[in-house]
């Protein structure tokens, strides 16, 4: 009887899909997510909502979160009870701090059974896991509800950088996954039509830009002439600088935004040159999806406070002051099958305290600075990310001078860095002896080994940061 009642619910939401007489609006967004077609419209609303509303919003949701994970969730049960926290004390968001914060660690560690909910079981196939592109990667489950808000909280990013409902998007994301030729006809008819006929969204291999691709991708975005184009830094940057070289003028998105890798910028300004179109950020994560995103203001990201919680903290666990950098933590309000409450990922980043002249009421951060567990340690204590190591380039004129392109820094030992980048000429001795000591005198005296590649190759996902430790901890 289940089965057919799953054929029956599985043809209702294709024939949705395909319907006419409903707004390309609602299909578009139900095509990502099952329910994000009844939350776009009250998301469009929301934002202008003066940011007090917006807070007591978040409050109220948090109060039922914390209700139902201490109820329900065997390890917010645990944990509140062993910190002396009653459920009804966690009021608002200036409560959370009283919350034990949530590791991956901690996740591995109760995962399954006393990280889901009792009431909320989720089927073995709603297990997700996350890239891993900074250590192992984490297994979870993910939640209906919560996805389909993170998506509808996406296309109303769409239309702040000028989509269109049925504009084409061009997507640079990891090779998605095949079923070989175990998956049926009428399987693969409805995935085209869900994932590319409704949407109109045209995926690319971000793990392989080779020239040899580039020519078929580029031949490819002539043809479809995209509005959006959409992807991992690094691989927006690859397609940039074959586009220069193949000098044709077919594509001219009317926005740029890019995901999952710090954008510098450097690489804002090329991305913007190269396709003479507007670059926009945004923040998120495998676990809570939709977090931030920027608006054509270009102030910061404003945080999709209807969905989530940001938080940043110190090293002692205090809340940071606006403009002062702290580690992220992210409380995911509609996830209620594994709860994520103040999830600590790894990333960094600081709140904007000004409102934004767009006039939404949607709170302020930063540019993620990316992840922790990918800090460059020195040998006196000093630390960096990869913007570091862009400033630091800036300085010594190696952008203008010798046209990087792009760069990884990789730590193996404690004192050792591997560097390596892609220039349009190679630095003379005097010039790569001033960058190693500006290495050497922010990280101590260590082995910086330098080398110029034709190309940085990315890992499996397709997508890479500036800078990869193999010796911190994760």
């Amino acid at each position: 009887m289940s089965s057919v009642r799953g054929k029956l619910e599985q043809l209702g939401y294709y024939t949705y899909l395909v319907n006419p007489l409903v707004h390309k609006k609602y299909r578009i967004c139900r095509s990502f997510a099952r329910d994000a077609h009844k939350y776009i419209d009250f998301l469009e609303q929301s934002q202008w909502w003066q940011t007090d509303k917006l807070k007591e919003y978040q409050n109220e949701k948090l109060r039922n979160l914390i209700s139902h994970a201490y109820r329900d969730v065997p390890y917010y049960r645990e944990a509140f009870d062993q910190h002396g926290i009653k459920p009804g004390e966690i009021r608002t968001t200036d409560d959370l701090v009283r919350v034990p914060i949530l590791t991956k660690d901690i996740i591995r560690k109760n995962f399954p059974e006393k990280i889901i909910s009792i009431t909320e079981r989720p089927h073995t196939e709603a297990v997700w896991t996350t890239g891993g592109s900074t250590g192992e990667p984490l297994k979870f489950f993910g939640d209906i509800k919560s996805s389909s808000i993170a998506w509808a909280s996406f296309f109303r990013y769409c239309q702040w950088i000028g989509y269109e409902w049925g504009d084409s998007i061009a997507v640079f994301w990891r090779a998605q996954a095949h079923n070989g030729g175990t998956q049926k006809w009428h399987q693969r008819v409805l995935d085209w039509i869900q994932k590319t006929r409704i949407p109109n969204v045209h995926y690319f291999d971000a793990s392989t830009m080779g020239e040899e691709h580039l020519e078929q991708y580029v031949l490819k975005l002539s043809r479809l002439k995209p509005q959006i184009l959409r992807g991992y830094v690094g691989a927006l940057k690859c397609l940039a600088d074959y586009y220069a070289k193949c000098a044709t003028e077919c594509i001219r998105p009317k926005a740029i935004t890019t995901t999952a890798e710090v954008l510098s910028p450097n690489d804002r300004e090329l991305l913007k040159r190269s396709f003479n179109a507007d670059v926009f950020d945004q923040y998120g994560s495998a676990e809570c999806m939709g977090v931030a995103f920027e608006c054509p203001e270009h102030a910061g990201l404003h945080i999709t406070m209807e969905h989530c919680i940001v938080e940043f903290m110190d090293e002692q666990g205090k809340k940071v002051e606006n403009g002062k950098k702290g580690k992220l933590l992210v409380t995911d309000l509609d996830n209620y099958t594994m709860p994520f409450i103040r999830y600590m990922n790894g990333d960094e980043g600081s709140y904007e305290g000004d409102a934004c002249h767009c006039g939404r009421g949607l709170q302020l951060i930063d540019y993620v600075d990316g992840r922790s567990i990918d800090m460059i340690r020195g040998i006196n204590g000093n630390s960096a990310h990869g913007l570091f190591f862009v400033t630091m380039l800036q300085a010594l004129g190696w952008f203008e001078k010798y046209g990087i392109k792009d760069f990884e820094i990789v730590q193996e030992a404690p004192d050792r860095l591997d560097c390596s980048f892609v220039c349009n000429s190679s630095p003379g001795d005097s010039d790569k002896a001033d960058f190693i000591r500006s290495c050497c005198h922010h990280f101590g005296k260590m082995q910086i080994n330098i080398k110029f590649v034709n190309r940085i190759i990315p890992g499996p996902s397709g997508k890479r940061r500036y800078t990869r430790s193999e010796i911190a901890s994760g």
